[in-house]
């Protein structure tokens, strides 16, 4: 059984690191800061080992300077470095390092414990005026003060955090196999995600798991409070905290997301200090700025710390249930105001906010993480029966809610709160993923008389309200209901239109959660089908939402892998990987498109059998969603058509001579074919895609379809076809600034491309800097000439866009509904102004000025 995992990749950081002045390992305890360094060592630094010093609370600047004096083969003198560690010994120092024609390496472990503060001082001035010849890597847990920003500007300071340090799946795996446990893939995804890839607890689960006589009751309840783990996280991690400091620790899981005004509020003190001092010693507890400005605790820290504040004396706890409350209402948030209230026992604030905001205490997605217990003793009275109703709904615990909804549905005040009533089973009814149950609740909530839905609050203040037509309030929960449950079933197309319609409703109605929930998945469906100006744009008002403190994180996962997919079709993989990293977990429907993006990612860095195995785990996982175990499928066939694996592509597409494919699996099918010389067949199986026919194709299959078509065409000699149909596509591609499906993995693409941008285009400077132009374009010339004295009008700038295609005036005027004699006139213009006479001339010195 090895002590440490061998992991490369954190190795080769390593490697790269020491070629610049500081390496920096930062992260709590048990993250495997110490194992690195020694492994990296050991494995790459054997031959040649640097200097590695652990450091403790008793070492000072002099033992660094006697250490570095041997490094560098300097004599120690009695005396030459002063007790106190002054700048002396650094100043000398630093002239010896910049007078070596090879750095030195020095590995500091623990460097949090060196409490001198000349230490910190003297290794700012090694790294500031050692003429390069010193290469720190650095262990800690805090942040040094190095000149970190100075650094970071540079380009000259390496960086591993917690989130590089964590175990990935595949390290979590092995661990638990070199201590001879046998898991399976959801035991080990689960105890991963619990620890959040934090090596020490995993570790200390599979040296407890090693033998147990129950690993599966071990793993269902691994947590933050099970002995072992209560006991790092007690000695290692909460030891030396300060006494108010470690008193007021079990309130930051009083309610998730925990804030700092919030906090101020609960102790009566300085919440912002409170939370910087703890995160600074313990490294778990961290600021998000999203879904809001909110703390968060390490998923293992909240357990035991949730557990301590369960033992809070039951009168202490409903009160601060209480004040959280009273908080969140007049912040706005209705849900949690609502939670906090049921807790702590205000039956009368709960009945009252169900009544008077039930449409902001919906719930779209249940929010287990942000469970409360509610106090025992209800009355028996139905606002505060449909309250608790909601509080279950939330939680996903089905049963309960549905049961409390019946019985309120039986009683006599059935009618007066038929509004809210209707809302919740409709809630009811989206979450559990009946389709059938969920339009036929959500028609009756719109025949409910306008009296019946409330009026619109405005978030800022919860004691004010403003008048909204009822029927609108409806509408956006009813159309948003509708979307939600058909996205869970895999129906986009269906689930955009539904949730594109709640956001308009929901703005109308000032509901600014159900604004974001529409939002933040209504980008993601725009991403998916390729319109990425209208994913853009819901996106960015998801996230304008979240930072008002208005959501959760499952709509900040959203908003990022709506970002993550658009960032792709804009060939930025670097910004696609970045935020899907930032999306996090996700619901079935939607982890379908993350793990097409991951694959399409793996594939593009070189390694196309990973990205196959995505997309097959991706398709296993997504069984009972038929449309998109057929997008999966589409998109494993498109990489196997990269690769030339016709069979594969037909093996996945037609299965059977019987089976005719369509939609987006006939186009990378007539790809695939037209690949292989099959053109008649490609023609054959190419679907419709410009113009009345090509409804059933989103704007990505359409442009594929186009290229392909283009690609026929341009195969096939007819050079004037191929240019119809890329310029169409390059229509469509440009204001999207769709650029991935251009790029040069074929040969024929790129001297399609290239022919067409020689032979003139609308699209002459967005076609020049596709993917398949890179490096073989040459070198635009900076402008040249003087600019007109007279520029030229949006209107006249189009038409000189179309000027460079061969397109007649004619055929110029029906692309932009006008008429011929305007284009005409557009043209005479265009002509005056740049003192040309000609067509080609015009185009020439249009390109000259860069305008186009």
């Amino acid at each position: 059984m090895p002590d440490t995992l061998l992991r490369e990749q954190l190795l080769d950081v390593l490697d790269r690191g020491a070629q610049g002045p500081l390496t920096l390992l930062l992260a709590p305890a048990g993250w495997g800061k110490s194992a690195l360094l020694t492994s990296w060592i050991r494995e790459r630094r054997g031959a040649d080992p640097p200097p590695y010093l652990v450091l403790g609370p008793h070492d000072d600047a002099g033992r660094l300077w006697s250490l570095l004096r041997a490094a560098l083969d300097l004599p120690v003198e009695p005396g030459a470095v002063p007790a106190d560690g002054a700048d002396g010994g650094a100043a000398e120092i630093a002239a010896a390092l910049a007078a070596r024609s090879r750095p030195v390496t020095l590995v500091l472990d623990d460097l949090h414990q060196l409490a001198d503060p000349h230490a910190a001082a003297g290794l700012d001035h090694l790294l500031r005026h050692g003429g390069g010849g010193l290469r720190l890597i650095v262990a800690t847990r805090a942040e040094p003060p190095l000149g970190l920003a100075r650094l970071r500007v540079a380009g000259a300071l390496t960086e591993l955090g917690s989130a590089h340090l964590a175990f990935t799946e595949q390290e979590t795996a092995t661990l638990f196999a070199d201590h001879g446990v046998t898991l399976t893939d959801r035991q080990l995804h689960r105890l991963r995600d619990r620890a959040e890839g934090w090596p020490a607890p995993l570790r200390l689960a599979a040296l407890t798991l090693a033998g147990h006589p129950d690993p599966d009751g071990f793993v269902a309840g691994f947590g933050g409070e099970q002995p072992e783990i209560a006991a790092y996280l007690r000695e290692e991690i909460l030891a030396g905290l300060a006494g108010p400091v470690r008193e007021a620790l079990p309130l930051l899981t009083l309610t998730a997301p925990i804030t700092a005004e919030l906090l101020d509020e609960l102790t009566g003190g300085d919440g912002e200090t409170l939370l910087a001092e703890v995160s600074r010693h313990t490294g778990l507890v961290r600021p998000h700025p999203a879904p809001s400005p909110h703390w968060r605790c390490h998923r293992l820290l909240a357990d035991l710390l949730r557990g301590e504040l369960r033992r809070t004396g039951t009168t202490r706890l409903r009160e601060l249930h209480g004040r959280t409350a009273g908080w969140h209402l007049r912040h706005g948030r209705y849900a949690d105001a609502l939670r906090h209230a049921l807790a702590a026992g205000q039956w009368s604030r709960a009945g009252s906010l169900l009544t008077g905001h039930w449409a902001h205490l919906l719930p779209y997605q249940p929010a287990p993480g942000a469970v409360v217990p509610v106090a025992p003793g209800a009355p028996a009275d139905a606002a505060v029966t449909l309250a608790l109703a909601a509080e279950r709904l939330a939680a996903g615990d089905l049963a309960a809610g549905t049961a409390y909804l019946a019985q309120v549905a039986r009683g006599p005040a059935a009618a007066a709160l038929r509004g809210p009533l209707a809302a919740l089973d409709l809630a009811a009814a989206q979450l559990a993923g009946d389709l059938q149950r969920t339009d036929r609740a959500a028609a009756r909530l719109l025949a409910q008389p306008p009296a019946a839905t409330p009026s619109a609050t405005n978030a800022a203040n919860a004691a004010t309200a403003t008048a909204t037509a009822p029927d609108v309030v409806a509408v956006a929960v009813a159309a948003a209901a509708r979307g939600l449950v058909r996205l869970a079933h895999g129906d986009l197309p269906a689930a955009g239109v539904e949730l594109d319609a709640g956001l308009v409703a929901a703005e109308a109605a000032e509901l600014p959660r159900l604004r974001l929930v529409c939002a933040a998945r209504g980008a993601v469906l725009h991403a998916a089908a390729g319109e990425l100006a209208a994913a853009e744009r819901a996106a960015a008002v998801a996230l304008a939402l979240l930072h008002e403190q208005v959501g959760d994180p499952a709509d900040a996962a959203h908003a990022y892998l709506a970002r993550a997919l658009t960032a792709w079709h804009r060939d930025r993989p670097a910004e696609a990987e970045a935020n899907l990293d930032r999306a996090g977990e996700l619901p079935p429907a939607t982890a379908v498109l993350a793990a097409e993006v991951r694959a399409r990612l793996a594939f593009a860095a070189g390694d196309p059998d990973g990205a196959v195995r995505t997309l097959r785990r991706a398709r296993e996982a997504a069984g009972r969603l038929p449309a998109l175990r057929e997008r999966l499928c589409v998109a494993e066939a498109d990489l196997r058509r990269r690769r030339s694996d016709l069979a594969g592509v037909r093996a996945l597409l037609r299965p059977s001579a019987a089976t005719e494919p369509t939609g987006m699996a006939a186009v990378v099918l007539a790809r695939a074919e037209a690949g292989h010389g099959d053109l008649d067949t490609a023609r054959r199986l190419l679907p419709a895609w410009d113009g009345p026919g090509a409804g059933p194709l989103n704007l990505a299959a359409r442009l594929e379809a186009g290229l392909v078509q283009a690609l026929i065409a341009h195969r096939g000699a007819d050079a004037r076809g191929a240019a119809r149909a890329l310029e169409r596509v390059l229509a469509l591609a440009a204001p999207q600034q769709h650029r991935q499906i251009f790029g040069a993995d074929e040969p024929q693409l790129r001297e399609l491309l290239t022919a067409h941008l020689d032979s003139g285009t609308a699209y002459w400077s967005f076609l020049d800097e596709l993917p398949a132009r890179r490096g073989g374009a040459p070198a635009q010339a900076e402008p040249s000439g003087v600019r007109p004295a007279e520029p030229l009008t949006e209107r006249e700038l189009m038409i000189l866009r179309y000027l460079q295609s061969i397109l007649s005036n004619v055929e110029i005027a029906n692309e932009v509904s006008l008429s011929v004699n305007t284009v005409k006139t557009h043209v005479r213009n265009i002509y005056r102004k740049l003192q040309v006479t000609r067509r080609r001339e015009a185009v020439r010195r249009a390109r000259e000025l860069r305008l186009i």
